[in-house]
């Protein structure tokens, strides 16, 4: 092999030879142009809400700069890379992304170099842009080049710099060196008939050399009349210390610590040669022996792996056959390797940091900025190296702070079945203490029960005996305009007690529910009311579970003690104790004196799980939302022939059904339309196929406080869920059904703020499966999802309570192990208790079980609570093997 020239004098230490490559720091190289591609960028984040939100920040930022939308939701990338002035904003938001990505998995860089555009994306990882500079620098870029035209050619020839100097010498102004990738690696540019002389005269010397399509980002054109457009364009762009060295490829390897990242920096970086090579090479000398390559494919492996030092501990993060499959299998061999935590010096996980660059949410890219009093040690070559912040066991201090705060999201449980095991329970009674009569005076001073039925008379005697009390003698449903009279003529607290007949009235369940809703709105109204109990009678009444989701609602939102009392039988003393001592829990079962309170429990599993057959045909409502596109391609990857999805407004399928479109059947059908359904259901049976499974979910969510939800809003919620299971369970009763997933949520066995009429729904839907005796009819109960590409606000409350939001890969997960179990309804919420104080956290630490720690994949029983994977569950995951990914990428 030939030595380097003496032009780079780090390099001959770095290349050619073998070295002990002890543990060093970690270099983030970002590529140019060339391996960019349409689908890049989707799988991961469809996947990682972290990758979608900083891709989504990104691209805000370089539409503010003056460029076009780069990335959207449902085109992705693939509108964004015909022409520079468009594919190279695109490729910043893209290494932006999978750089933030990458320190969601406790993966951060010591230093960053970048090549061509890549350097601006290294920048902003760096600090030492802003995301809105870094974004200004981008667009500007892509507009220039744009600008310069495609009308040259270039060729890589595999030589020294200085042979390819010789070489370019005699038609200099006609081609020029555009970029030194490595030692023995040289790209020129400039009008095609000298490049392709150029070409020949360097295979008579025998060097290898390639001609390579038009690369308009590659082109020698003179700039003088374009780079005073390209310089305006970038005043006011404001450089800053950097956290971590740059490893300048404009600047022939310079070390970059203080604020020279400006105007001029960047007209050099346009105008002038990009040297790979000599960065390399110096960040070799500088104690750099990890190099990871940000770029949605390849581009600059084979040149850093010229390097001794770098041959075995170079990492692409992605490629564009399997773009999640790619990123998971680097970082696991960056683990099992040993890789990460190998910093030369530690902080405090309680250290403060320098706020991050601006859109880019919590926790920074690198560490603290040099020269901003944070320590800083030199490198074997006398450049200035900061010292690396990472905590000492390998995870993200950010996330290690957030952990009692708020729920953490967890890449690693993405598609783990002993994680979605964990998460599912059920419902369970577990007896009180033996409870004692209220003794002291209450709050209030008299008692209004409303009820007509033996229990409610006997109620009303006995509670008279200790405050005064009155009892309107009509059933709830009715009674909304005297108790709301009762209660406005009479100012005395009252402790209100409504008590619901021994039996439903109706078999149609949503008057007597609207009926109900007005009349818990009356009462939560009225200044006189001081507490609220609701006595339900059957634990299988749909009315009566609607009635309860309302109430759990209620109780969140209100701070009146309210509390739901299911009674089996006649005995009126212990729920005189309860209406007299509001304090205590809130939902309480009484059988005859025996008290009871409501838990959740880990669901067993069965035996003999359920199976998706591969020759059926299955039935998915609502199947082109964001929950029934889960199950639809759930059952595709699990070997389904077909799926029949059912809708009312037929639209095109989401991007999560593209590649396995062909196996989709989109009908047109109002689910709550019994005779439309049946029609639907007659089609597709008619067509040869028979039906082996019905996912049902269909339904709407909608926000509103307690006193604004109206009776058409409960409605709404209702009928789409409720009405239309209980046709699909009829009229698929002949058929030879495996199973029916009722997709319900835990806002109606736990309540939620401004999501009652939501909570009615659901529980009467957990209600109608268990009154099913079939065991092949589950009612999921899932929590919050992530309705889009990033989570929104309205997850803010949820997270902090600690609830952590599911999304395809953990929809996924959690559908592949639910056939698993049977009881008929289960609750499927990803919840690690945190310290805060809202009443849903407080529910939460008191109803769901506590897991010891999230967890991952086999790993020889290792767990752990924090958002990271340690060492030993990545270097099993990478031994055994990766799962199949749910995306597959195509080129």
């Amino acid at each position: 092999m030939t030595e380097p020239p003496p032009a780079y004098p780090s390099a001959p230490a770095a290349a050619g030879r073998e070295s002990s490559n002890p543990p060093g720091g970690v270099l983030f190289l970002f590529s140019g142009q060339g391996g960019e591609h349409a689908r890049m960028g989707r799988a991961l984040a469809a996947r990682y809400p972290v990758f979608a939100r900083v891709v989504d920040a990104a691209t805000d930022a370089v539409v503010r700069a003056g460029g076009r939308r780069v990335w959207t939701p449902r085109h992705g990338f693939a509108k964004s890379l015909e022409t520079p002035d468009v594919a190279q904003p695109a490729l910043f938001a893209y290494q932006l992304a999978l750089a933030k990505l990458l320190n969601a998995w406790g993966i951060r860089a010591d230093a960053v170099a970048g090549h061509g555009v890549g350097e601006i994306a290294g920048a902003v990882v760096s600090g030492a842009l802003a995301l809105s500079d870094g974004a200004r620098v981008a667009v500007a870029r892509g507009h220039a080049l744009m600008q310069a035209g495609a009308t040259g050619a270039t060729a890589v020839l595999t030589a020294t710099p200085e042979e390819v100097r010789r070489l370019v010498e005699p038609v200099r102004g006609s081609v020029a060196i555009t970029a030194v990738d490595g030692p023995r690696s040289v790209v020129v540019s400039g009008v095609p008939r000298y490049v392709e002389t150029l070409v020949r005269r360097a295979r008579r010397r025998d060097l290898p050399v390639r001609l390579l399509a038009d690369d308009p980002a590659r082109q020698p054109r003179s700039m003088s009349d374009i780079l005073p457009d390209f310089m305006i364009r970038l005043e006011g762009v404001v450089s800053t210390n950097p956290r971590v060295p740059i490893y300048s490829t404009v600047r022939g390897g310079q070390v970059i610590t203080t604020a020279e990242l400006t105007i001029d920096y960047w007209s050099e970086s346009v105008c002038g040669p990009v040297d790979l090579a000599a960065a390399l090479g110096t960040a070799a000398s500088g104690g750099i022996s990890t190099v990871v390559e940000l770029a949605p494919h390849p581009v600059l492996e084979t040149a850093v792996r010229f390097y001794a030092k770098f041959r075995d501990s170079t990492y692409p993060m992605a490629d564009r056959n399997n773009e999640a499959e790619a990123f998971l299998a680097a970082v696991a061999r960056m683990y099992a390797e040993g890789r990460v935590g190998h910093a030369e010096a530690v902080e405090s996980p309680s250290a403060q940091r320098d706020p991050e660059p601006d859109g880019l949410g919590d926790g920074g890219f690198a560490p603290p900025r040099i020269g901003s009093g944070q320590p800083a040690t030199l490198g074997p070559s006398g450049s200035t190296k900061p010292t690396a912040v990472h905590p000492t066991n390998g995870h993200d201090d950010t996330a290690a702070e957030m952990l009692r705060g708020t729920a953490v999201y967890d890449p690693t449980v993405a598609t783990a079945t002993e994680w979605a095991r964990s998460i599912l329970s059920e419902e369970c009674w577990v007896t009180a203490p033996e409870h004692v009569a209220a003794q002291s005076i209450p709050s209030f001073r008299r008692v209004l029960v409303v009820g007509e039925s033996a229990l409610a008379t006997a109620l009303e005697r006995q509670l008279d005996r200790r405050l005064p009390t009155l009892r309107v003698a009509r059933d709830p449903a009715d009674a909304g305009p005297i108790v709301s009279s009762m209660l406005t003529d009479h100012a005395t607290p009252t402790a209100v007690t409504l008590v619901w007949p021994d039996a439903d009235r109706s078999d149609s369940p949503l008057p007597d529910i609207a009926s109900m809703l007005d009349l818990l709105q009356r009462a939560q109204g009225n200044a006189a009311t001081a507490t609220l109990s609701m006595v339900l009678r059957d634990r299988g009444s749909l009315t009566q579970n609607a009635v309860a989701g309302l109430a759990r609602s209620l109780q969140l939102e209100s701070r009146r003690p309210t509390r739901l009392v299911w009674a089996t039988g006649d005995e009126p003393a212990p729920i005189v104790d309860l209406i007299l001592n509001p304090t205590g829990p809130e939902e309480v079962l009484v059988d005859g004196h025996t008290l009871r309170t409501r838990h959740f429990r880990p669901a067993p599993a069965a035996t003999a799980p359920i199976a998706v057959r591969p020759g059926g045909t299955y039935v998915v409502t609502g199947g082109l939302g964001a929950l029934g596109s889960v199950a639809v391609r759930w059952l595709l990857d699990a070997g389904a022939r077909d799926v029949v999805v059912l809708t009312r407004t037929p639209r095109p399928l989401p991007r999560l059904h593209e590649g396995v479109d062909d196996r989709i059947v989109v009908v047109r059908c109002d689910v709550t339309d019994r005779a439309d359904l049946a029609n639907a259901l007659f089609d597709i049976r008619a067509c040869g196929s028979t039906i082996r499974g019905v996912v049902h979910a269909a339904g709407i969510r909608r926000r509103s406080e307690f006193r604004s939800v109206t009776s058409r809003l409960l409605a709404d919620s209702f009928e789409p869920r409720v009405t239309a299971a209980a046709n699909l369970l009829d009229l698929t009763g002949t058929d030879p059904i495996d199973f029916v997933l009722l997709s319900s949520s835990a806002t109606g066995a736990l309540g939620a703020s401004d999501r009652a009429a939501d909570a009615a729904a659901h529980a009467a839907l957990d209600a109608l499966a268990r009154n099913r005796t079939d065991e092949h009819i589950v009612s999921i109960g899932w929590g919050d999802w992530i309705s889009g590409p990033t989570a929104s606000a309205d997850h803010a409350d949820l997270l902090r309570a600690g609830i952590t939001p599911f999304d395809v890969a953990r929809g996924i997960a959690a559908l592949s192990v639910v056939l698993s179990h049977r009881a008929p309804s289960v609750l499927a919420v990803d919840y690690s208790p945190t310290d805060d104080t809202s009443p849903l956290a407080e529910r939460l630490r008191g109803l769901l079980p506590e897991r010891a720690g999230r967890a991952f994949p086999a790993t020889n029983g290792i767990t752990t609570p924090l958002g990271f994977p340690t060492a030993a569950t990545l270097a099993t995951a990478l031994t055994e093997g990766f799962p199949h990914a749910r995306h597959h990428d195509p080129p």
